[in-house]
């Protein structure tokens, strides 16, 4: 995974990815090989709307040299969480909202995970994709401390 445009190091980190540079960093969401019809696929529409989004989205001025993997990270998870939303093929309602599966098991097996011990604590949804944990962290991490107002934009007795 790069984390500069172009996977140039020293390059200007401020600027969003494209979508073929997220397939570049992210090669697991480039399906446009895949024929099976059955298989998870990311169309270009699909990643072109990601993309706009996380711009959208996301502080650009906060993240700093991080807002281009911020980006990527964020395009990952909304990404994962479509692909998640859609199993089950044309049996799928589209937009119903679906847990994580909490236990599983199979005659005299089961398998359950201590899922808390590598959640984010008050994350929410960020939690259901690793990309979306990374992503809140790297956000956490970045954007904290103080933010300075000067100038005449805050007038007011209490400003």
């Amino acid at each position: 995974m790069g984390t500069t445009p172009g996977n140039t190091p020293g390059a200007d980190t401020t600027q969003a990815p494209t979508v073929a540079q997220f397939l570049a960093d992210y090669p697991r969401f480039d399906t446009s090989g895949v024929s099976d019809p059955k298989a998870v696929q990311f169309g270009p529409d699909a990643l072109a709307y990601w993309q706009n989004m996380a711009t959208l989205m996301l502080n650009q001025q906060y993240l700093s040299t991080m807002f281009y993997m911020a980006c990527e990270l964020f395009m990952a998870h909304n990404l994962a969480l479509e692909a998640y939303a859609e199993q089950g093929g044309d049996m799928t309602i589209p937009g119903i909202a679906k847990g994580m599966i909490a236990a599983s098991a199979s005659g005299d097996v089961s398998v359950s995970y201590n899922n808390a011990a590598v959640m984010e604590l008050d994350a929410g949804h960020w939690n259901f994709t690793t990309y979306g944990m990374r992503l809140i962290k790297l956000i956490r991490m970045t954007c904290v401390g103080p933010i300075q107002v000067t100038g005449s934009s805050c007038q007011g007795p209490y400003n």
